[in-house]
């Protein structure tokens, strides 16, 4: 299975913010970023950490893909850059099988 690239959390916010999301607040190690498309709001915490763990940065990417029109994170993430539309790698499987 190709692997996630290691980020941190500001990393992630400076991706996020070159896709329209805008940093709202910050709740002490939680950098909350918001993106308006149409009549709703999109709201993503990223942990402010060194190193994202993969769960947190799958959910990010979950997110980004479920309720954004463009691919946001998927191609950058994935050390391979091939994802297919849920935004993993080709041969992810749930489960890590």
């Amino acid at each position: 299975m190709p692997k996630l690239r290691v980020l941190s959390g500001r990393e992630v916010c400076k991706i996020l913010s070159e896709h329209g999301f805008e940093k709202v607040r910050q709740n002490g190690s939680h950098i909350i970023m918001q993106k308006k498309t149409g009549n709703s709001t999109i709201t993503i915490p990223v942990p402010e950490h060194d190193e994202l763990r993969t769960g947190t940065l799958l959910g990010v990417i979950s997110i980004t893909t479920t309720f954004c029109d463009e691919r946001v994170l998927p191609g950058v993430v994935w050390l391979d850059g091939v994802c297919d539309v849920n935004g993993r790698p080709h041969s992810y499987t749930a489960g890590g099988r």
